[in-house]
């Protein structure tokens, strides 16, 4: 016989079936049968198929080393009888882990007497079938790859689909949809917990209309973990669940949805047919189940997000009514109180000029006390008026270059008569000649109200004003040799409505002054020590930014590069209530 040739045959074989089928076109004749025994005892390839090998040369096959010739009648009669005048062949090998024998029955002395030379079609069957259990094991990598490359890409779908709409119902849909497509299942359905029970919510493929609780599904919702109905080693059985048995459900699987630990429904998919339930099952199950979670938690977070919006919309116009009320309310007592006002120290001042006659010394008195007063009460009223604009966010600022110096002279002019009335020494800053980009208004009502507080609660020493110009910014300091404030006070001072002991007023001078300064693009703060006075310092950029509003002509005046926060109520260094509001640009 011809090894070579049967050599050559087998290496241009494709399989093992087609290097046998090989092997007996090559050695045919004196060949009469061929075939292939594994390490477990059975022929898993005959040529001819109707070849029948005695339970002792099988056995023999499986128990040699290397390569023998046997003569049939001697050894094995009962294969002697089917292929009489015959030697066998019998040839081990090995693939990996496993081990087979070729058996080759030929014609008597066709083998030779020395079957070493047959080792080479040993080693060619052990290759050939090495390099096809490779390709064997590359095709179930490839058909695992491209199997999951397709769930991947169902998953991405169903991703998109269940994204795509912000309606829960619509999502349920979708998810009971893909579920049934993706694991091949008659019908499925989608379940989640409301008012403490696991109602039916979505379905597809089932038979008739179901909604209310489904058992099954709260099953899977109390273990928290997928469970297989109906398998071989399940523990549950499609009877138990009135609405599956209904259904005909042979098998089903059943996932919880979880998101973030919380388990709030079910994903049930049911089989009308047998069906053994894979890992790979269990695992589209999951993601399919964790896609459905994640898509309803933002079809449920965006319900409530719009709830929320509904409500916040609702409170705003209610705020905004609010405001406008109030406003009008300030707007009115304002107007209504002013013109009183006005007339008394108007009146009082024609009496003072003597367009009535002489006063006497006491009458004097008296009508001076009630000009002060007047005038006391025009100044809360501005008060009042000026922080109703300032919650509304009306308050106009016109930045202009203003002469700084001006502004500051002005200021002290206004509150000289009252220091000098009650003894103290003015300070004046010695030069301050800058043009600064402000509203000069707004700056002197700031400064006019410090130092007529530093003036009130001052009742020997001194008052002053400061000056200091940096790069970036200016300071202007209010001093005074009063009683000072305490740190818990120093925050109090800049709320509105709030005042410490020993003030008088409406408490809103301060957190008016705060306002203005953050408005216009600085800050104020309090520097103070009890029994040591009080430094109140504004600073101010030397070129505020200005941000343009989005729904009207209004503009955000913002603190520039080097100004400090208006607002740091950890050390009381700044104050705490610094509002930001709509600035009017002229």
């Amino acid at each position: 016989m011809d090894v070579t040739a049967a050599v050559l045959g087998i290496h241009e074989s494709d399989d093992s079936h087609s290097a046998y089928g090989a092997i007996a076109r090559t050695l045919q004749p004196p060949l009469r049968a061929v075939v292939r025994i594994d390490d477990a005892l059975d022929p898993t390839i005959l040529i001819p198929p109707a070849t029948v090998l005695s339970a002792e040369l099988t056995d023999t096959a499986a128990h040699l080393l290397r390569p023998e010739v046997f003569g049939l009648r001697s050894q094995f009669p009962t294969d002697a009888s089917m292929f009489p005048d015959t030697d066998v062949l019998l040839i081990p090998y090995r693939v990996g882990d496993a081990s087979a024998t070729a058996v080759l029955i030929g014609e008597t002395g066709a083998f030779g007497e020395d079957p070493e030379p047959w080792r080479r079609l040993a080693e060619a069957l052990a290759r050939l079938e090495a390099r096809e259990q490779s390709q064997q094991k590359l095709r179930a990598e490839c058909d695992l790859l491209r199997q999951r490359a397709e769930e991947s890409e169902a998953m991405h779908t169903l991703g998109l689909a269940t994204n795509r709409s912000l309606d829960p119902d619509e999502v349920l849909a979708l998810v009971a949809r893909f579920a049934r497509t993706l694991l091949g299942a008659h019908y499925a359905t989608v379940s989640t917990v409301r008012n403490g029970a696991v109602e039916l919510v979505a379905s597809i493929g089932l038979h008739g209309e179901h909604t209310g609780t489904d058992a099954l599904s709260a099953r899977v919702v109390e273990a928290e973990k997928p469970l297989e109905i109906g398998g071989a080693d399940s523990r549950l059985q499609p009877g138990e669940f009135p609405l599956h048995v209904e259904q005909g459900m042979i098998v089903g699987l059943g996932v919880p949805l979880t998101l973030f630990g919380d388990t709030f429904g079910a994903l049930v998919v049911g089989y009308r047919r047998p069906y053994e339930v894979t890992a790979r099952d269990v695992r589209l199950g999951i993601s399919v189940a964790t896609h459905a979670a994640v898509a309803i938690g933002n079809a449920r977070l965006h319900e409530r997000v719009e709830q929320r919006s509904t409500e916040l919309a609702q409170a705003y116009a209610q705020l905004g009514e609010a405001t406008r009320a109030k406003e009008q309310f300030y707007n009115a007592v304002s107007h209504d109180l002013r013109t009183p006002v006005g007339a008394i120290k108007g009146y009082s001042e024609l009496m003072l000029e003597g367009l009535a006659g002489e006063l006497p010394e006491r009458a004097r008195r008296f009508i001076e006390n009630s000009a002060r007063a007047a005038e006391n009460l025009l100044s809360l009223l501005n008060d009042l008026l000026d922080f109703a604009k300032l919650q509304a966010n009306r308050v106009e600022i016109d930045l202009q270059p203003t002469d700084l110096q001006r502004v500051l002279d002005d200021a002290l002019l206004s509150v000289r008569p009252q220091a000098e009335e009650k003894g103290l020494e003015l300070g004046e800053p010695a030069s301050c000649d800058l043009t600064l980009i402000t509203d000069g208004r707004r700056l002197r009502q700031i400064l006019i109200n410090l130092l007529g507080n530093a003036v009130k609660f001052t009742k020997t020493g001194r008052v002053g004003l400061e000056c200091d110009i940096e790069s970036t910014y200016v300071e202007l300091s209010v001093f005074d040799t009063g009683p000072g404030i305490s740190p818990e006070d120093q925050v109090r001072v800049f709320r509105e409505f709030e005042q410490i002991k020993g003030s008088v007023g409406t408490g809103l001078g301060l957190p008016i002054s705060a306002n203005l300064a953050s408005l216009l693009g600085g800050s104020l703060h309090v520097e103070s020590e009890p029994g040591k006075g009080s430094r109140f310092v504004l600073r101010l950029p030397l070129e505020p930014s200005v941000v343009q509003a989005h729904d009207d002509d209004t503009a955000d005046i913002l603190p520039g590069d080097d100004a400090p926060p208006a607002v740091d109520s950890d050390d009381g260094a700044r104050p705490a209530t610094g509002r930001r509001g709509a600035v009017q640009v002229s």
